[in-house]
């Protein structure tokens, strides 16, 4: 058997297979995880075959018995079984009711009972499967060749239901009848009147006698006459066919009629044994059993004693007062006419309808039945069944309603795990409240660490203003209440409508007659209060108060979360502005080792931020780039003193150490997975765009464009900076020396923008 096995839960996903597993070859599991999946598999253009689909009823996303609704809305040929953890008779009723094979509940060795129910599940499946018509089986007793080929090949074009044997003698028709079962029974006999061997009459009087099947006869002749035909008929042939022109087109149709004839006289000898049956069983059922007469006037013709039970009326009432149920039904059906008109319409209707028993009670009702209707197709009577299904009705609505709270609940963890904006999760969370609970109107109010003040987070329902409700609130005493008790409290209704309270001015403006609060309460701690306001006054039932409290510890939680996360973001930003403080203590120290290049750091960096920010460098790129400007010189910690500090010009072979700088800085700061986003400056600053920088020799677009940015800023600030070996140059100077390097030394298509930033950011002359 290969099964498709929906669990989300791997442990009993793990299970299961095991457990099958123990029966080696019997079962073929392929498993997997939600409903999306399963139904991917299906939709292939090759999709794989499986016997049965297992599935657990509550899945991540969505119910078994959606799966097993799409599985019979697609047609696909599977025997399903349902598996839950509830087991309770709503949940079973819903899973048969929408077509599964079965049902199994996870209890106490349930897992030894699941092959047998699988395999049950598939037979039963494969009965309902293989319900088809068998094709009608004939014996052709035929001598003349041709006849039989023109027979065959008619049969086999026109009528291909119809099988055909064929024998050419009452010798082997003799010796069918003594060997025939109830497995290779013939349905028809189709005999030639002329056929070898003893009469033709004799032979067919013997198969019409068989004591152990009725078989019809039709009889077949290539002569006719009226003696002939009165004979065989006065014998029990079903018909008389003569090998007339066209008699061929007319044989399936005769074939046929024989086959069907037997059939309607077996069936009505079946009927009339099985009538005294009928009214045994109609006498004893716990459902209403009837014939109601419709024409010439409507009129019980039977109803079965089920009525007292059911109805409190007994079936003598209905007898001489047939209008009575349909005035206790009148208001789905309304009147004996309407109910006429509803069964013109339908061959087979189906009415569920509440029905006024006579000791006053209110049932629902399920009538259904079959209309016999006249030759001029009018309904004349109606058959039927009638069943109280008030119990498996209040059932089904609970169900319901448990289905709507459960996806309530799913709307609410999908919008406090897409979002961490408080205000826009507890008005979902509230509208699925307002829509599950016939609640008039909700707030959320959430208290601060102290408890010395209360906020309004989300409402809805109100017709006042959000101000007008929130100064009511403040002065509310049932949250304070709700939440010192740690329970669902609630206004009474002699309080509101004695104006006793401070509420007394919304009750009366909201039209609300019963108010309640809902603690939110998380870790033990209380978060805050859900209150809900009402223009009923109706009693909160079990599962009710117990779905309220499941969506406020939702709420109680996602403010946990988000307080969780502006923490972590706090925490997150302290550390961030502790690691940027170290880069600076870092630049420090660089420039008590470096007196060349003291405070041009923080020159250029100011400088450099600038120019990005009018490139369009995003927030993230302006962060690194800045960490870089900062961490542009970290290399020459790994150059000595010696040469760093050296007041003239470096020779040849210290130059080779100072061009390491980058190198090393490169080397520092890409194990730091923090700093690694900002090497771009600090790896790249010496390259040069015609590629004759260093360390890598990059070329044109190849250097980073912050690197690009910050090279010319660089080596500006440098220029007009006095040195030891060095006096600053002017401004002019300086410009007009880097313009001459744009397309060598710099980016040509940067320049000219980057030296109008310099000039403007600071107290310089103008260019």
């Amino acid at each position: 058997m290969k099964i498709l096995y929906i669990e989300d839960n791997p442990f009993d996903a793990e299970l299961t297979q095991i457990e099958l597993k123990k029966f080696g070859n019997d079962f073929e599991v392929t498993h997997v995880s939600t409903i999306r999946q399963a139904l991917e598999l299906f939709k292939q253009q090759a999709p794989p075959v499986f016997d049965l689909i297992l599935t657990d009823m509550n899945l991540t996303d969505g119910s078994g018995l959606t799966l097993l609704a799409e599985v019979r809305n697609l047609a696909i040929p599977v025997a399903v079984v349902l598996v839950t953890g509830q087991g309770d008779e709503e949940t079973a009723v819903a899973a048969l009711k929408a077509g599964a094979d079965d049902y199994i509940v996870k209890q106490k060795d349930y897992l030894k009972n699941l092959p047998l129910t699988l395999t049950n599940a598939l037979q039963r499946f494969k009965k309902v499967k293989n319900r088809f018509s068998r094709p009608i089986r004939v014996l052709y007793a035929e001598h003349n060749a041709i006849d039989i080929d023109l027979t065959l090949r008619h049969i086999k074009s026109h009528a291909p239901h119809i099988q055909m044997d064929v024998v050419r003698d009452t010798f082997s028709v003799n010796h069918i009848l003594s060997t025939a079962t109830v497995e290779n029974r013939y349905d028809v006999f189709l005999v030639d009147l002329h056929l070898p061997g003893e009469d033709a009459l004799t032979l067919v009087k013997r198969i019409l006698e068989d004591k152990r099947f009725e078989y019809p006869v039709v009889l077949i002749t290539g002569q006719g006459n009226e003696e002939t035909a009165v004979n065989v008929l006065k014998l029990g042939v079903v018909d008389y066919l003569v090998k007339a022109n066209g008699y061929l087109y007319r044989l399936p149709a005769v074939l046929e009629n024989a086959h069907n004839l037997l059939s309607l006289y077996q069936e009505k000898e079946a009927l009339a044994q099985s009538e005294s049956q009928f009214r045994l069983l109609a006498e004893n059922a716990m459902d209403i059993i009837f014939r109601l007469k419709i024409r010439p006037k409507i009129e019980f013709d039977y109803i079965s004693p089920a009525a007292l039970t059911i109805t409190g009326y007994r079936p003598e009432v209905f007898y001489e007062n047939p209008a009575l149920i349909f005035e206790a039904a009148q208001e789905k059906i309304g009147s004996l006419q309407n109910f006429v008109r509803i069964l013109k319409l339908n061959e087979n209707p189906d009415i569920v309808f509440p029905f006024i028993t006579k000791d006053n009670r209110r049932l629902i009702l399920d009538l259904r039945g079959h209309v016999v209707r006249n030759d001029l197709n009018q309904p004349i009577m109606l058959e039927g069944i009638t069943r109280d299904i008030t119990d498996r009705v209040e059932i089904e609505t609970k169900l319901q309603n448990r289905m709507h709270k459960l996806n309530a609940l799913h709307t609410i963890d999908t919008a406090i795990n897409s979002s961490f904006d408080l205000k826009f999760t507890y008005q979902v969370l509230l509208e699925q409240v307002l829509a599950l609970t016939r609640t008039k109107a909700a707030i959320i109010l959430i208290f601060d660490p102290d408890f010395n003040n209360i906020k309004s987070m989300a409402s809805t329902g109100f017709s006042s203003t959000n101000g007008l409700v929130n100064n009511w609130i403040k002065r509310d005493p049932l949250p304070a209440q709700a939440a010192v008790e740690r329970r669902i409290v609630e206004t009474s209704r002699a309080e509101i409508e004695g104006n006793i309270f401070e509420m007394a001015e919304l009750y009366k403006k909201e039209k609300v007659v019963k108010h309640i609060a809902v603690p939110m309460i998380v870790k033990g701690y209380v978060k805050g209060v859900l209150e809900l306001f009402f223009a009923e006054d109706t009693d909160l039932e079990m599962e009710t108060q117990s779905f309220l409290e499941t969506i406020v510890q939702q709420a109680a939680i996602a403010l946990e979360s988000v307080q969780n996360f502006e923490q972590l973001q706090r925490s997150n930003q302290e550390l961030l502005k502790a690691y940027d403080e170290t880069l600076v203590g870092w630049v420090g120290f660089l420039d008590l080792r470096d007196e060349e290049t003291e405070g041009h750091t923080m020159r250029v960096m100011d400088t450099t931020m600038k120019i990005c920010q009018e490139f369009n460098f995003s927030a993230d790129e302006m962060v690194n780039i800045r960490r870089g400007v900062l961490l542009h010189d970290i290399g020459k910690v790994g150059v000595p003193d010696a040469i760093l500090n050296k007041p003239g010009p470096l020779t040849d072979e210290e130059w080779v150490i100072m061009k390491k700088h980058p190198v090393l800085a490169h080397q520092m700061l890409s194990s730091v997975s923090y700093l690694r986003p900002a090497l771009d400056i600090p790896y790249c600053h010496h390259e040069k765009w015609d590629g004759s920088g260093y360390p890598r020799g990059l070329k044109g677009e190849e250097i980073p464009l912050a690197a690009r940015i910050f090279m010319i800023e660089d080596v500006f600030d440098a220029l007009t900076s006095d040195r030891p070996y060095c006096k600053a140059w002017s401004v002019e100077k300086t410009l007009a020396h880097i313009r001459e390097q744009a397309g060598t030394h710099f980016d040509p298509n940067i320049v000219e923008r980057c030296l109008e930033i310099i000039v403007k950011s600071g107290a310089r002359s103008e260019m």
